[in-house]
């Protein structure tokens, strides 16, 4: 990554050629975009309900209809019934209308003269009120008018207009929707009210918002981004760098959607605003630390060469989490969010593509020379504030711990009264046309939403025999009393129907035998029945319309459904329930537990990318919990504030995962980096704190802000996807300065790089002593936890006579180590190389060294204190036990050998008295060795 962002650098016109040939082919592609909002993109694809839907419908006729309702107190009016019928007139003309229902259409079956007559009800409209009082009370015993085209009081009536499925092309709702209103707009200027409520009207409303939403909210996101970059940064160039990657980053990935003929659906509409905010992020981090390269004095050049060394990993690192949290959505079946997660992670590429390639290229050339104004100054609020934070993350531990636990448990409790919906009604607010509307037809005859239950006999002939008629009529009574479901109509009504007109009894009763069932079906036309029955008699169909909104609702009325269908209908009868209401209830019970697998994927690659990345499980479990703790605070709030988990919600908090984790990479990196310079986890905390609040805060408050704004939305899914993902940003921001330093105080990161990159070379391994019996892996952790010199020829390396805290291990080179007495005369002279320990009395004993150690040429060394030695014995407890074991025999070793070399009375009695502290270095060592076996 890091030569990337040099290599950018080194070329910026072959940069600039690069963007803006890609910009261009991507704009050329824009004009062919579409919007496309069909309900398909709600369901399961692949589902074998759907196909079997499919199959009910090629059966049983389309149930995509449109309803027009009329209201007036005077509806029966001759001249308003006039105007009604001239409307209907219209639609039946149009092209796309395959055919209409309504009291015009809708026969009123009667026997005149031995005949059965089907003129419809409005075949002659009624010329005073006596007459019109009539016709309603006739048309309401009509269990296909009553509820359905006609209500209790007479002042509402609907028309149902058909619509033919494959007459859909790009602009057909549009179409649709328009036709229909332009024959719709004479009857409005008689009547109370006039309106139409269906799939088509419901899809332009959704495609118009949609489109209002894209000139609305991502101007606002870009000025809210600008002001927080101007803000918190304090440069233009702070404010430039990121509009210009996420612009080119919206261009690229809706060209490209264009090019590859996918159109912008509910979901996908909200890429440009995420690219926007989310992609700022890295620019963030980037610049600022572009602006620490300043602080330093540095020139634009070596600013940049300083960002790309301190920031390649972590740039990389925050990108592949961030792109796997979008990418993990597509692993759910409901196809609006697996395009939504194919698209946003596509266009996440696309934007660290862009920063990868602009920002190094742009600030080598164009950055600011200087430190912005105020950008870090010592004695502002910001540096009071980090203090404070600091001083409470490393003296309040195990308060801040509690306190976070416990509102955890909390929001847990709460996310478990979550409830699932996926309506499409539901994306309107509650007080939107659309709703105003599906409400009034409900309550003045029955819901829109409709679903069927098919009965197959798998005979022909099956529903020309009255006891499966009763079948049929014994689950209409069951639906009749079923408080949440509003209307159901059969062919067993027809029959009853049929069977009142031709015997005149007055009453809607099924015939009693078979052969005056199949004398009916002799006045039966196949045009008025075949909604309800196939043209073999093998299947019957009971169409169901109600408003259940709910996805958890609807489940549940329609497992009692079940339940009593399992438990009373003939069991030669395969019945089923079908429709697109039924899909999308299936739906979002997929989209629940997709939620779950998309969650549990995404967590467990950021743990494996973080444990593989600092060759540590417990790095990955430090860097999880963090960012899990922000969405069970999402859930929690969810579930109090009664919010669904629907196609909008579903996606935030992987989302929001792969977001927060950026700011805790940025965080652990910098960590690692700060604390290969610092003798203790406290003061690595403090430094990394004071170097991340500028970047991390710009970030959060960016993304907090920018992601508000579709709270400005006119889909209420959307609404709460902003709002929600605020709150998320906002909570893991405090998880970012607060839950990470805690767990990270505990540790120390040694990352895959620094292991690759640090050198073991065979004669270290064969001839230390110290590492005798490790692996080269547990090597490399003890050097990585240690501090590595590097010493030019003739360096002294430790002097005879001087205080010394630690020991010396020569990794690569060749040293001079020279013995002296008290009286200055050299005992020993020893030219010594890789592998050789010195310095072990002095951090043994605590006493002045007895030897002076000087680099004969380039050396490398491995410096050890009791403070490091500790840390090795807390983080690599197997590795610490051999080493504390080989400690105790090199100490015993030198021990013996500086006795057998100490002739003179003065020199014993010396090594005499230093035998008792030595032995108890001895012991206190072995003491070590014993702890790091027991922690294992």
């Amino acid at each position: 990554m890091k030569r990337l962002l040099l290599l950018a650098a080194a070329h910026p016109w072959s940069v600039l050629f690069f963007l803006v040939a890609t910009s261009v082919a991507a704009a050329t592609q824009l004009p062919k975009l579409r919007v496309d909002v069909s309900p398909q993109s709600l369901t399961v694809r692949g589902d074998p309900a759907r196909a079997y839907y499919e199959r009910s419908l090629a059966t049983f006729g389309s149930d995509d209809i449109t309803v027009i309702f009329i209201r007036d107190d005077s509806l029966f009016e001759r001249q308003r019934l006039e105007s009604v019928r001239r409307m209907v007139d219209a639609l039946d003309q149009l092209p796309f209308v395959t055919r209409t229902e309504s009291l015009f259409s809708i026969p009123n079956l009667k026997t005149v003269d031995e005949f059965v007559k089907t003129d419809p009800y409005l075949h002659q409209l009624p010329d005073n009120a006596v007459a019109a009082e009539r016709l309603r009370t006739d048309a309401l015993r009509n269990p296909f008018v009553r509820h359905n085209l006609l209500s209790e009081d007479g002042t509402a009536m609907a028309v149902n207009v058909y619509l033919d499925d494959k007459a859909r092309h790009p602009g057909f709702d549009a179409e649709a929707s328009a036709s229909i209103e332009a024959a719709l707009a004479p009857v409005k200027a008689q009547v109370q009210e006039a309106f139409q409520i269906g799939l088509p009207y419901i899809r332009n409303e959704v495609k118009r918002q949609i489109e209002v939403d894209q000139v609305t909210i991502i101007p606002l996101a870009i000025a809210v981004l600008l002001g927080t970059l101007l803000f918190t940064l304090r440069r233009a160039n702070g404010a430039i760098i990121p509009m210009l990657t996420a612009g080119l980053s919206v261009l690229w990935t809706l060209g490209l959607m264009a090019a590859l003929d996918i159109a912008v659906n509910m979901m996908t509409a909200i890429v440009p605003v995420l690219l926007i905010i989310i992609g700022s992020t890295e620019d963030i981090h980037l610049i600022s630390e572009y602006y620490e390269g300043t602080l330093a004095g540095r020139r634009r050049r070596t600013a940049v060469r300083h960002m790309a060394t301190r920031m390649g990993l972590a740039v990389f690192l925050t990108f592949l989490t961030s792109y796997l949290g979008f990418l993990s959505i597509a692993a759910n079946p409901i196809d609006a969010l697996r395009e939504f997660g194919l698209v946003a992670s596509t266009g996440l590429a696309f934007n660290f593509l862009i920063t990868a390639a602009l920002v190094p290229a742009y600030l080598r050339h164009l950055g600011d020379k200087n430190r912005p104004a105020g950008y870090r100054e010592t004695g502002s609020i910001r540096a009071h504030i980090v203090s404070l934070v600091s001083r409470t993350v490393l003296t309040k531990r195990v308060t801040v711990a509690i306190a976070t636990f416990l509102v955890a448990l909390v929001a847990a409790f709460g996310a478990l009264t979550i409830r699932v919906d996926n309506s499409l009604l539901n994306y309107f607010d509650p007080e939107s046309a659309v709703r105003h509307r599906a409400q009034t037809l409900h309550e003045a005859l029955s819901g829109m939403k409709t679903f069927s239950i098919v009965l197959d006999g798998h005979i022909e002939g099956t529903f020309e025999r009255v006891r499966y008629l009763e079948e049929i009529a014994e689950i209409q009574a069951y639906l009749e009393a079923e408080p949440a479901l509003d209307f159901n109509v059969s062919f067993a009504d027809y029959v009853s129907l049929l069977n009142s007109a031709v015997n005149d009894t007055g009453e809607l009763e099924l015939p009693t035998e078979d052969e005056i069932l199949r004398e009916l079906t002799i006045f039966i036309k196949p045009e008025n029945v075949r909604h309800y029955v196939s043209p073999d008699y093998s299947q019957a169909s009971i169409v169901v319309r109600h408003n259940i909104g709910a996805s958890q609702a609807l489940n549940e009325a329609l497992a009692r459904l079940g339940a009593f269908l399992q438990r009373e209908v003939d069991r030669g009868l395969d019945v089923r329930v079908t429709g697109e209401s039924i899909l999308h209830s299936r739906a979002a019970d997929r989209m629940a537990r997709g939620q779950a697998k998309s969650l549990g994927l995404m967590v467990l690659v950021i743990m494996l990318v973080i444990s593989l990345l600092f060759v540590n499980i417990r790095a990955g479990l430090l860097a999880t919990i963090p960012n899990v703790f922000p969405v069970i605070i999402l859930f929690g709030v969810m579930g109090y504030a009664g919010i669904p988990l629907d196609s909008g919600t579903a996606m935030i908090a992987a989302i929001a995962l792969g977001i927060c984790v950026d700011n805790t990479m940025h965080f652990m990196v910098r960590y690692h980096r700060v604390l290969a310079h610092r003798r203790d986890e406290a003061s690595a905390i403090r430094e990394t704190i004071q170097v991340e609040a500028v970047p991390v805060t710009a970030a959060s408050v960016a993304l907090a802000l920018g992601l508000g704004t579709l709270a400005f939305s006119q889909f209420t899914p959307i609404v709460y996807f902003g709002v929600l993902s605020a709150m998320v940003i906002a909570v893991a921001y405090y998880a970012d300065f607060f839950i990470t330093p805690i767990l990270l105080s505990t540790t120390r990161l040694v990352t895959l790089w620094d292991l690759l990159s640090t050198r073991v070379r065979r004669e270290l391994v064969e001839n230390c002593v110290l590492f005798k019996g490790m692996r080269r892996r547990q090597i490399r952790r003890i050097l990585l936890l240690g501090e590595i010199r590097s010493l030019p020829a003739g360096t002294t390396i430790m002097e005879a006579g001087e205080a010394g805290h630690e020991m010396f291990v020569l990794l690569d080179g060749k040293a001079e180590v020279r013995t002296a007495m008290e009286n200055g005369t050299i005992l020993r002279h020893q030219k010594v190389s890789t592998g050789h320990v010195f310095g072990v009395v002095a951090l043994v004993c605590g006493r002045p060294r007895l030897a002076t150690a000087v680099a004969l040429e380039d050396t490398t060394l491995l410096a050890l204190d009791w403070e490091r030695i500790q840390r090795i014995a807390r983080l690599c407890p197997r590795a610490a036990a051999r080493f504390f074991q080989n400690l105790a025999m090199l100490i015993g070793s030198r021990f013996a050998d500086h006795a057998r070399s100490s002739p003179e009375p003065s020199d014993v009695e010396a090594r005499d008295a230093a035998l008792p502290e030595a032995l108890m270095a001895k012991k206190d060592t072995r003491q070590l060795a014993l702890d790091s076996q027991t922690n294992l």
